[in-house]
């Protein structure tokens, strides 16, 4: 039986779990986006053939295919977010730290929300442009984590810092 707990000697099992879970993650990632992209040139290629001179023709087809899959998109990165959310909780909980660490964590933290609230701010600005008014409707949920990102990093950040420390104090 393999136990997957941490000690000051070096963990194989549990570094073949973390390989094991990149490698499935990326298996997944790669050929979702690969057949996603092949589909939409095929489906342009299909309609246009090689030459494509019609360019409203292409932004309609472009508009029309994103209101069609905006919910697999929305759905994608929220279970994504919640997933990689999970799965650094559990790790958390599986790595020795020394105490003095929390503290730095808690700095990278801070630096995190600043950052975080940059990009948000980008975000919004990126959507209240004309060209991008649709974005909002057409992937609620992004737009509803992209809008909230600081708290969202502050969120996961302070519960990753609990599970780093939590056996600690």
């Amino acid at each position: 039986m393999i136990h997957l707990t941490t000690s000051k000697k070096a963990n194989i099992a549990m570094e073949l779990v973390v390989i094991f879970l990149v490698i499935a993650f990326l298996a997944v990632c790669v050929p979702s986006v690969y057949f996603m992209s092949s589909a939409y040139n095929e489906t342009i290629h299909a309609m246009y053939g090689d030459n494509v001179t019609r360019n409203h023709e292409l932004l309609d087809l472009a508009e029309t295919q994103a209101t069609n899959n905006y919910n697999l998109w929305d759905y994608t990165i929220i279970f994504f977010l919640f997933a990689l959310w999970s799965v650094s909780i559990y790790f958390a909980f599986q790595i020795n730290t020394h105490p003095i660490l929390f503290w730095v964590t808690m700095i990278s933290l801070v630096f995190m929300v600043f950052v975080a609230a940059s990009l948000s701010n980008i975000w919004i600005e990126m959507v209240d442009d004309e060209a991008f008014t649709f974005i909002p409707q057409s992937f609620p949920i992004t737009h509803y984590v992209l809008t909230w990102w600081p708290i969202i990093i502050a969120m996961l950040g302070t519960s990753l810092a609990i599970a780093f420390f939590a056996r600690r104090f």
